[in-house]
């Protein structure tokens, strides 16, 4: 009966969490607002130190970093600024299966990716990364990092999965509004260059 209660506690907590975000995410437009309030919950829910939401530069095959929510602001920083190639994280592998993945041995994943902690900047006691998909594709991956008591778990991944379907859609919806956005700034440029020349 202990065991079925705090089940059902844990869930009544997970729903709520999904409300809170699903209702949130509109007021959030503008997309690196969007990426750090993403974030901020997944810290907040995982009881981690970090959480990233990591999006796919298709031409490039690389990953950058524009939400980040760190406990240390000197590591939340260098994240933003931060762009790597799939087949130096672990997110490469995350969006080429479509799999999620959990770490809870740091030296398994440093010998696949040696110089991961020096090019991120912070050591990793852990981390769990799962896919965010948008239709038919994977535009990138929802990331927590140092769990902060324990180790990362299967309801750990069915949280965080359900997180990533739930803003995809509005990942995607708040990329094309700023795609349009500089798109139409352009267009008025040269609007205003045509006039000043005619």
């Amino acid at each position: 009966n202990a065991r079925f209660s705090e089940d059902l506690k844990e869930a009544y907590r997970n729903n709520e969490t999904l409300l809170r975000i699903s209702k949130a995410l509109p007021g959030y437009p503008d997309l690196e607002d969007l990426l750090d309030y993403i974030s901020l919950e997944v810290q907040r829910i995982m009881d981690s130190e970090g959480a990233l939401v990591g999006l796919l530069e298709e031409e490039e095959d690389r990953l950058f970093f524009p939400g980040a929510y760190y406990e240390d602001k000197a590591v939340q920083g260098r994240m933003k600024k931060l762009r790597v190639l799939l087949d130096e994280v672990a997110a490469g592998r995350v969006i080429r299966t479509g799999e999620p993945i959990i770490v809870n041995d740091p030296a398994q994943d440093q010998k696949l990716y040696p110089e991961r902690d020096d090019k991120l900047g912070y050591t990793t006691r852990n981390f769990i990364e799962v896919p965010l998909r948008s239709s038919d594709r994977i535009i990138g991956v929802l990331c927590a990092i140092n769990k902060k008591s324990g180790a990362f778990d299967e309801k750990d991944n069915q949280l965080l999965s359900l997180i990533g379907g739930t803003v995809a859609l509005s990942i995607e919806n708040a990329r094309f509004s700023e795609e349009l956005k500089k798109a139409y700034l352009e267009v008025r440029s040269l609007n205003q260059a045509k006039d000043k020349a005619i």
